[in-house]
């Protein structure tokens, strides 16, 4: 795997919307340009339910939810079923003043993303799970399912927004299948060239015959070995961190959508130990007990990544559920057979590499699962995890609740919750909506085509403007980037009632020079809409990727 594949993550700019209208002479449309700041001290936590036979329930209530932050039991504010795309009846209404700023309005239908690793997957992995996500493309969608398509190479490629177009959805899994060359060929084997170089750099005239190996030339040897276990090392970890900043920024992007989101990551997972498969290697090519004379440097944490990861999900409302194919037929005789490759010796391996690196990788994700809500669901046939998590979604909720005093930036209450109800089983990923940046700056604009009568339709040209200085960039090599979604409702301003909903991804890619340049231009978006003659609000949220912080901008259209 060449390792520059892990200095890059940014989110891939989409393709803008345009629709067909007739011309009129345009009535006054007023833009307010107005941004509002969303800073939530609503603690939000993802939640999966199930019974005791691991069937998922659809039916769970503010009730049901014991809630207990820092000692003191809490009242939930917010339930939001992923499943029907609704919130729940809440248990408690939320504070008149401070409190959130009103999200818009939740559309019907479920939103999901398929999530393809072609970062740390094997090709073969790869085509399976493609293979599983067209099936349940057209078995398992309902019409109203909100459906992105992500593949993940090092960058956040977004190959399809929130659509309920099926046609494009099949599109976008045809163009990830053109980006399957970009995963691994068989991640084992820098496995075998790793083992195989411990071997010959560090042993290359194997154990004496009498089998007996002095200290000194196992400390020679660990030496060897700890140059070539530092830089595997190294290398994972790079990995890990890109992988879950990927993970962040597309999570804290979709948290513009106010409905809660199932993520479905398909790929054969991410190292928890990122040293373990090292030291394997080194038992393998030196012998038993090899690893134990290696100087290694104390593990690293990654507890701050991970309670990233969980704030942003949890603020974006989203579960994330891993889908592993397992490989464990395919690759069960790696062990054994670089135990023979290498010529065997005196003394057989001790481990098996190959479940062990499946077990590491598993951990990863399970890890990720968990702190977001979701669970991790191996079958041996990636069609039949994918199924499961269609059934498991039933059970799958947003629930939050408001705290005596917002949560300051790097404080950890404690946050304990329970079932009520009787052979309920709870699995829950806990987040806090921490302060952040001020949100994006920018307005919209929505001038209507002319004035048409009652009943009729007319297009709308939406303009909308997010001011660069505004936005959060973050070097990436000799570029600078900043990524950011923006969701554009239209709804009835005297029911709330949504008639139209797109989601868009957004980057903004600058060199060195251009970044540090004056005067640079804002990012601009334009697209028409048909839409009744009726009086409109557009609305655009905004939402930083970097930062999860959002702006909403709105402008009224008359009749």
């Amino acid at each position: 795997m060449d390792a520059a594949r892990a200095l890059s993550v940014s989110l891939a700019l989409c393709a803008v919307l345009t629709g067909a209208a007739g011309a009129q002479t345009p009535p006054d449309a007023r833009p307010s340009g107005l941004v509002e700041e969303v800073k939530v001290s609503l603690v939000q936590f993802n939640v999966l339910a199930t019974d005791k036979d691991g069937r998922p329930v659809a039916d769970l209530k503010p009730e049901d939810l014991a809630v207990r932050w820092d000692g003191a039991e809490r009242k939930l504010a917010l339930l939001q079923g992923w499943a029907e795309g609704t919130p729940a009846p809440a248990a408690t209404p939320a504070p008149a003043a401070p409190g959130p700023a009103a999200a818009p309005a939740a559309s019907r239908g479920r939103w999901l993303v398929l999530f393809f690793d072609d970062f740390l997957s094997t090709q073969y992995t790869r085509l399976r799970s493609l293979a599983a996500a067209r099936t349940f493309a057209r078995e398992q969608l309902r019409p109203n399912d909100h459906v992105s398509v992500v593949a993940f190479n090092g960058r956040v490629n977004v190959l399809l927004p929130f659509s309920v177009d099926r046609a494009a959805l099949a599109a976008a899994l045809d163009q990830s299948e053109g980006l399957t060359k970009r995963a691994t060929e068989d991640r084992y084997d820098e496995l075998t060239s790793l083992v195989v170089m411990i071997r010959e750099q560090c042993n290359p005239d194997g154990d004496p015959a009498s089998g007996i190996v002095t200290t000194t030339t196992l400390q020679r040897r660990a030496a060897c070995a700890s140059r070539f276990i530092g830089m595997w090392r190294t290398q994972n970890e790079r990995y890990v961190d890109v992988y879950t900043a990927g993970l962040i920024a597309l999570i804290r992007s979709l948290g513009a959508v106010p409905d809660a989101k199932l993520l479905v990551l398909f790929g054969d997972g991410v190292p928890r130990d990122p040293a373990l498969e090292a030291l394997d290697a080194s038992e393998i090519a030196l012998g038993a007990g090899a690893s134990r004379w290696i100087a290694t440097r104390p593990p690293y944490s990654y507890e701050t990544v991970y309670r990233h990861l969980a704030d942003a999900a949890a603020s974006a409302r989203v579960s994330i559920f891993p889908v592993l194919s397992g490989e464990r037929v395919r690759s069960a005789t790696l062990g054994p057979s670089l135990y023979w490759k290498l010529g065997g010796g005196t003394r057989p391996p001790t481990v098996d590499i190959a479940a062990r690196t499946q077990r590491n990788m598993k951990d990863g994700l399970e890890e990720i699962a968990a702190r977001t809500g979701g669970a991790v669901v191996e079958s041996l046939d990636p069609g039949v995890s994918v199924t499961k998590i269609s059934d498991l979604s039933h059970g799958l909720y947003t629930a939050g609740f408001y705290p005596p005093r917002p949560a300051e930036a790097d404080a950890q209450p404690e946050l304990k919750i329970a079932s009520r109800r009787p052979g309920v089983t709870l699995k829950f990923g806990a987040g806090l909506a921490r302060p952040v940046a001020a949100a994006p700056r920018g307005e919209i604009r929505a001038t209507p085509a002319g004035a048409c009568a009652e009943g009729q339709r007319r297009a709308i040209t939406v303009r909308a403007r997010v001011e660069r200085a505004s936005l959060s960039f973050e070097r990436v090599r000799d570029t600078f980037s900043a990524n950011l979604a923006l969701l554009f409702t239209v709804v009835r301003p005297d029911t709330g009632d949504a008639l139209f909903t797109q989601y868009r991804f957004f980057n903004v890619a600058e060199s060195v020079e251009e970044h540090q340049a004056a005067g640079r231009p804002d990012p601009e978006l334009e697209f028409l809409i048909t839409a009744p003659c009726e009086t409109l609000v557009v609305s655009c949220t905004a939402t930083d990727a970097w930062t999860g912080a959002s702006g909403v901008y709105s402008a009224l259209v008359a009749k």
